[in-house]
Parts: structure tokens; C-alpha cells; sequence
């Protein structure tokens, strides 16, 4: 028996010194290069084996029983290194193992670089290349042991994201500080400290610091934001909340708008002029959420306050916003506007359609301008509810007075309602910059009916002209009845009726050529004065204009004859004139018809003409070409002639002068050939126009330009200079001159 012991007991002795040797040796090998190349190699085979991306190691130094040290770190997708880590420490202790428990004292990843990118799918290539090769199966595994990161750090180098428009923001100098225990029965995670700097064009460097944590290990689990700023060199914002019950969730957060300094968000808000602050406090389960916002700038204020339910599918909604002394001139770097707005909005809805949304706003206004306009006060009622939306409103001031008040009911073809009515307004203010315009103007106006796009609208509009002053011209009263329906617009009756004139116009236009109209047309005058005057002219004289016009808009036919007597303008005057015209095919390439007319006792300057005949021809062709005949005879009876042709061609106008005579005291100059001008671009090319009078010439030939070189030349042959007299008042001419 004591034998069996002493043979146990060597046994046992010598088992022991064997295992000793083994694990001493296995200690040994674990600290030689081979085994950290073996366990290199087969770390990345088992990683590359498991995930999309291709990851490389430089090197492992360090201990497996205490410390690891990994260089060089990469991750590569589609020939591209997505993430670059030059070195990650880990120290950990391995005892806690044999109690079911990782504890890793020290996580640090230093240098971190990312290049992610996104494509047009929205997938960015950073989580395509960490996606596993293969499907994972859709019953997890809970984790076996208790890990412990008691200190984890990350050092970013530089974060680079690149969205699919081109658009790409930088994330530098990122730092995180964080205390990670994954359990068997949930996460605990504490970031004590998230820093970064975000950078991207067009928007000012901004600063980010953060502390979260999150736990799931007791009930309800809870996500915190205990502290988040956001800070440009001239803004900050700061947030904190808490997300409790992530299976019913429960948001407490407040965001502080400490400062908005316009110059950061005018990117975002062009012409902000003055900087923002405020803040948004948001609580409450989904079931009943709650948030009440409040922001200011310079003097003026917006509160809001809001109850929803977004728990279900559809969410239910009730919002209220007060607007409180904006003051326009306060807010906006924008001269053309200015004016302090009050009012209240509200909306209640269900869901996203606007059959479930209900909404009202409450607008007034003082001290309106836009640009050199003064409309003084205004005040707007709009609402919407079960699909129609109702507009009310009035002004008052220098401008004039307005009230109008309609309704639309928003559907694929919109049906609408509008009334309006003008009074006393002022033209002089309305009017474009330039001499004002005298007077005023007052009208009612009603549009009622269905449809936008011309091919869908059956609308009525009529339009009473109430008696009105524009400038000299004293309006007595005016009507316009207009039908669209069917791509046409009927005019049941249109006409102005002012002291000495009378204007007039009914008929239908066709949209389509399939679908003709015809309109006729009338206007009297039996003092142009006044008319003169609105467009900054002195003179008089007796105007009538008479036509049809028949045909769809892109291809009609109009005919017509334009009459004038006794037209007094300065330097210029006529004792009678008839322009009579017949054209088709117009609003095609190339209308056709003919235009004539006759003038008798015309005075401009100091050349008068007892009679002046002109014809124009619009023959058929392919681009925009007339004839042009004119025969003229002076108050001496002498007889002067001008044909040509005009073509408009795609980059030219050509011009082609076939006959031209000017009788002058000294004789008559006559073209000596036909001659060609011809304007491309700047430049004006003259080709042999040759002009003589007996022993007289004057020739041009070459190009001249309105902005470059020059290439004309220019020869006078004997002119007699006396033959300008008739032209001139002073001072006598005589002699002749000759120019190379």
C-alpha cells in the first residue's frame, strides 16, 4: 500500500512538472514573432472569410496574456481603403475568464482615418464592406460572457463623407472617451466625452462636444443625452434630453438656441439680417407629444406650440404659431421690403392628406412697403379645411383701398371663386420708375370656375372699370366679359368708354388651329392728347382703328385699316393717314400679306412731303422675308423712290437695296446698281452701294463693326454741298467736297 502512494505520488509530481513545462512553454512561444505571425494570419483569414471588405494588419506585438498592440490596420472596398487605423492598443486581464467575464482595461485606437461614400441607392461603401459574405440567420445568439471596456479611446484623424450630389463634410480632430460593459442581459454605455470639428463648403466650421449614455440591462431602457453643443466662432446651441421605454417611448428634451448669428444661416435664409435665439423644448409619450418653441430676433418674436400623436400610422396633429411685431426691416438685409407683421397661425390634421387637415392664419401688416411702393395696412383671414381653402383680406393707405375674398377647393382640377375690388388707387405709385403717372383707378373684378392648364379651364372672369383718371385720359367706364373654355377665350364684350375715345373688342381666340376664332376690333379718338401724354408725348390729332382678326393664336389672320388726321407731335406733323393690312399665317415662321399706306401733308424736321405711298409685301418663304416699296413727292414736286428687300435669315439680317432715287435741289441721286447690307452679330457689311448724281459719287464697301475692328471704305466724288440747304435751317453751305 505504501508503495501504490509513493508510485501515485511520483506520478502526480512528475504530471505536474510536465504541465509546468508546458504552460512555461506555451508562455514562451506566445511571446515569439512566429506565434504572432501564426496568430496574425489566422485572425485575418477568419475576419476576410466573414465580412465583404478585405482587412490588412501590419503588425501584432505585445502579449495575448496581457497587452496587444496592432499596426496598420485597413479596410479596403472595391480598390478603395475605407478606413485606415495606424495603431490599436488593447490591455486586458484573462483570470476574469475562469468567472465568465472579459475585462479589457484599456481600448485605444489612434489616428483613425474614413473615407465613406455614399452612392446614388443611399448605401454607403463603410457598411457594405463590413456586411457579412453570408446571410446571418435571423434567430440570434445571446452573448455567452460579460464583456468589460472599462476605458475605451478613439482618436480621429480625419473623417471624410461624400454624398451623391458631390456634396462632402469633414470630421477632424474627433476624440471619444467612453465606459462599455456588454451583458448577458443587456448594454451599459457611457461616452463621457464626443468631440469633433465638422467643416463642409459654403457652411462656417463647426464644433461639436457631447456626453450620451445608454442602458438596457433594468427596465425601461434609456438613451441620454445629458449634454450636446454646437458652436461656430459665432453661434451656439446647446441640447440635452432623454429617450426613455424604447418599446413605448418617452422624449424629455430641451434645445437652447443660445445664439444663431445670421452670417452662419444665410446660405439657408438669404437676407437674414439679424442673429436668432430661442429655444424648443419637446416631452411626453408618442401618444401624446408636446412641444413649445420660441425664438427671437432683433425686436420681433415667433412662439409655437404643438400636441401630437404619432404612436399609430397616421399622425394626429393641433399647432399653433404667433407671429409678434415682425418687423421686416429689422429682420431682412432686403431694402425693398419693410413693415411690421402680426398674427396667429393654426393648423389640425390627420395624416398627410389635406382632406384631414384643417388650418387657419390670421395675418395683419402696417407700414407695408415693397420697393417705392407704400401699400400702408393689410390685413389676411386664410383658412383650409376638408380640401377648400378660403382667402380673405383688405389694404388701405396711400396706395389706395382693396378688399377681396375667394375660395379654391383643391382637387386634380381645382375649382376657385375670387372677387376683388379697387379703389382710389394710386397709378402714380404703381406705376414703373420714370415720370408718374397721374390718377386714379377704380374697378371690381370676379373670377369664378375650374381648371389651370388652359386645356382643362372652363373660367369666367369679368372685369367693371368704375370711372377712373390716368393721367389726362378721364375713364367714364369700361367692361371685359371673357369665357376660357374648350382652348378658347371668348370675349362676350370688351370696351372702354373715356372723354373723346372709345374702345371696343369682342370675339373668341382659339388656342389650337383645329378650333378657329375670330375677333373684331374698334378704337376712336377724337383727341389723341391725353393718350400722347401717358407716354411722355405733347400733341394731338384724331386716331381710329378698325379690324377683324380670325384663326387659332400660333396661326392667325388679321385685317384691318388704321386712320389718322390732323396728328400734331413736336417736329413732326401729318394733315391725313390710311395704313390698310391684310396678313396671314401669322405667329408662323413666315407670316404673308401685304401693307399699304398713303400719307398726305407730312412734316418732319425740316423735310416735308406733299404725298408718301408705301407698300410692304409678305410674299410665301421659308424665313421671315418682305418687299418694301416707297414713293414720295416733296412740296416741290419732286418725285423720290426707295425698293428693297429684308430676309431675316438664323444669325443675319440681309437687306437688299434695288432701287433708290433722292431728288435734291442739285439733281437726283440714283443707286448705280443693286448694293447688299448685311448685319451678323456687331458687324455691318456693305457691299458696292454706289450712289451718283451726274459727276457726283459716293461709294461705300466693307464692314464696319459696333464693337471691334474696322474695314470700310468710304469715297465722296464732288458733292455738292449746297444740296443739303433744303435740309438745314443754318448755316449756309456751298462748295464741293470730296472724301478717300
Amino acid at each position: 500500500m505504501a508503495k501504490i502512494r509513493t508510485y501515485f505520488g511520483w506520478t502526480a509530481l512528475t504530471a505536474s512538472g510536465v504541465f509546468l513545462l508546458v504552460v512555461v512553454g506555451l508562455v514562451l512561444y506566445s511571446r515569439t514573432a512566429g506565434f504572432r505571425d501564426l496568430l496574425r494570419e489566422k485572425t485575418l483569414a477568419a475576419l476576410n472569410e466573414n465580412v465583404r471588405g478585405q482587412i490588412g494588419l501590419g503588425t501584432l506585438q505585445g502579449s495575448i496574456w496581457a497587452n496587444l498592440v496592432l499596426s496598420d490596420l485597413t479596410l479596403r472596398y472595391q480598390g478603395e481603403v475605407v478606413l485606415a487605423v495606424p495603431r490599436i492598443t488593447a490591455s486586458y486581464r484573462l483570470l476574469p475568464l475562469l468567472r465568465g467575464r472579459v475585462e479589457v482595461d484599456t481600448l485605444q485606437v489612434v489616428g483613425v482615418v474614413v473615407r465613406a461614400k455614399q452612392d446614388a441607392r443611399g448605401h454607403w461603401n463603410l457598411v457594405e464592406a463590413l456586411s457579412p459574405r453570408k446571410p446571418e440567420s435571423e434567430e440570434g445568439v445571446g452573448l455567452p460572457l460579460t464583456v468589460v471596456l472599462d476605458a475605451v479611446v478613439l482618436r480621429g484623424r480625419r473623417i471624410d463623407l461624400r454624398l451623391p450630389g458631390g456634396q462632402s463634410y469633414q470630421l477632424t480632430d474627433t476624440e471619444l472617451d467612453a465606459h462599455v460593459v456588454l451583458d448577458p442581459a443587456g448594454v451599459v454605455a457611457e461616452v463621457s466625452r464626443l468631440a469633433t470639428r465638422l467643416t463642409a463648403s459654403g457652411m462656417p466650421p463647426v464644433q461639436m462636444e457631447a456626453a450620451l449614455a445608454y442602458q438596457d440591462v433594468t427596465a425601461p431602457a434609456t438613451a441620454r443625452v445629458q449634454r450636446l453643443v454646437l458652436s461656430t466662432p459665432l453661434s451656439s446651441l446647446r441640447f440635452a434630453g432623454e429617450l426613455r421605454d424604447l418599446k413605448a417611448p418617452h422624449v424629455e428634451a430641451t434645445m437652447s438656441v443660445d445664439k444663431l448669428a445670421a452670417e452662419d444661416v444665410r446660405k439657408f435664409l438669404p437676407g437674414l439680417k439679424s442673429d436668432v435665439t430661442g429655444s424648443l423644448v419637446v416631452r411626453g409619450p408618442l401618444s401624446h407629444l408636446q412641444a413649445s418653441l420660441t425664438l427671437a430676433a432683433a425686436r420681433s418674436r415667433i412662439t409655437g406650440d404643438l400636441r401630437a400623436d404619432v404612436s399609430g400610422a397616421e399622425p394626429n396633429y393641433a399647432a399653433t404659431a404667433r407671429l409678434v411685431r415682425l418687423d421686416l426691416a429689422d429682420l431682412l438685409e432686403l431694402e425693398e421690403l419693410a413693415g411690421v407683421l402680426d398674427g396667429t397661425l393654426s393648423a389640425r390634421g390627420s395624416g398627410a392628406s389635406l382632406d384631414q387637415l384643417s388650418a387657419q392664419a390670421e395675418l395683419k401688416g402696417r407700414g407695408l412697403r415693397v420697393g417705392a411702393l407704400q401699400i400702408g395696412t393689410a390685413a389676411i383671414d386664410a383658412g383650409l379645411d376638408g380640401g377648400i381653402a378660403t382667402l380673405k383680406g383688405k389694404l388701405g393707405g396711400e396706395l389706395g383701398k382693396a378688399n377681396w375674398q375667394g375660395e379654391i377647393r383643391l382637387a386634380e382640377t381645382p375649382h376657385y371663386r375670387l372677387d376683388v375690388s379697387v379703389e382710389h388707387l394710386a397709378i402714380k405709385k404703381v406705376t414703373a420708375a420714370g415720370k408718374p403717372i397721374e390718377g386714379e383707378l377704380n374697378l371690381k373684378a370676379t373670377i369664378r370656375g375650374k381648371g389651370l392648364a388652359l386645356a382643362d379651364m372652363n373660367t369666367r372672369a369679368k372685369v367693371d372699370i368704375l370711372p377712373s383718371r390716368v393721367g389726362l385720359v378721364q375713364v367714364r367706364s369700361g367692361q371685359v366679359d371673357a369665357h376660357v373654355a374648350k382652348q378658347r377665350i371668348r370675349i362676350d364684350q370688351g370696351r372702354l368708354v373715356a372723354e373723346g375715345a372709345n374702345i371696343a373688342i369682342s370675339g373668341q381666340i382659339a388656342a389650337k388651329a383645329d378650333a378657329p376664332g375670330a375677333l373684331s376690333y374698334t378704337v376712336q379718338m377724337d383727341d389723341m392728347g391725353p393718350w400722347l401724354a401717358l407716354a411722355g408725348q405733347q400733341g394731338s390729332g384724331r386716331f381710329e382703328l378698325s379690324g377683324k382678326a380670325k384663326g387659332a393664336i400660333n396661326d392667325f389672320a388679321a385685317q384691318g385699316e388704321l386712320k389718322a388726321a390732323a396728328l400734331r407731335l413736336p417736329d413732326f406733323s401729318l394733315q391725313s393717314g390710311t395704313v390698310a393690312f391684310d396678313i396671314r399665317a401669322i405667329g408662323r415662321p413666315q407670316p404673308r400679306g401685304t401693307v399699304t399706306a398713303r400719307v398726305v401733308g407730312l412734316k418732319a424736321a425740316n423735310v416735308g412731303l406733299r404725298t408718301l405711298d408705301a407698300n410692304v409685301t409678305l410674299p410665301p418663304a421659308n424665313t421671315l422675308f418682305a418687299q418694301i416699296a416707297v414713293n414720295a413727292q416733296d412740296t416741290e414736286a419732286r418725285a423720290h423712290r426707295l425698293r428693297l428687300e429684308v430676309r431675316s435669315l438664323a444669325d443675319r439680317l440681309a437687306v437688299g437695296l434695288k432701287e433708290l432715287r433722292l431728288a435734291l435741289p442739285g439733281g437726283a441721286w440714283q443707286l448705280a446698281q443693286p448694293a447688299n447690307v448685311v448685319k451678323k452679330g456687331d458687324d455691318i457689311t456693305i457691299d458696292n452701294l454706289l450712289v451718283v448724281n451726274g459727276d457726283q459719287r459716293l461709294l461705300a464697301r466693307g464692314t464696319f463693326s459696333l464693337a471691334g475692328g474696322q474695314d470700310l471704305r468710304l469715297q465722296i466724288d464732288r458733292f455738292d454741298l449746297a444740296s443739303l440747304q433744303a435740309l438745314l435751317e443754318q448755316p449756309q453751305l456751298a462748295g464741293r467736297l470730296d472724301i478717300r
